[in-house]
């Protein structure tokens, strides 16, 4: 396992428009095609932990949540995916529509997914996340 430092930005277009950036140090390993990332989000409110996992390979991303929230997003360009978002008060069932997924490796990794997200059945929002992936130094 490497370290690296990760920068994680969303864009969220819905009702209005809200941008989300963080940045954190986490772990990147490689085991067959894949690619691993695992880091941790405290939420600043209740100072409770969720842990992050990221699987890719050259045409899916994954990301699983677990902890405070407990989560799965798939993307696949082009494909719709399914999943139960399970909080503390109650569950919601997710749509993700991605539209294009993008990984770039040179000296860092970045990835871009374009996708829109629906919630119970009603859109809510157009994304664009870029997850940046860096080795620490």
């Amino acid at each position: 396992m490497k370290k690296v430092v990760v920068s994680l930005d969303n864009i969220s277009k819905g009702a209005s428009k809200e941008v989300i950036h963080h940045k954190t140090v986490g772990k990147h390993y490689t085991k067959g095609a894949y690619n691993y990332l695992i880091y941790e989000e405290k939420d600043p409110d209740t100072k409770q932990i969720t842990k992050n996992m990221l699987k890719w390979d050259d045409k899916s991303l994954t990301l699983t949540r677990s902890g405070m929230i407990n989560h799965q997003q798939r993307f696949v360009e082009d494909e719709e995916h399914y999943s139960d978002y399970v909080t503390p008060y109650g569950t919601l069932k997710m749509k993700m529509q991605t539209k294009k997924l993008a990984i770039v490796r040179q000296e860092a990794t970045i990835i871009t997914v374009k996708y829109s997200l629906y919630i119970n059945d009603q859109w809510q929002a157009d994304n664009e996340l870029t997850i940046k992936i860096r080795p620490a130094q």
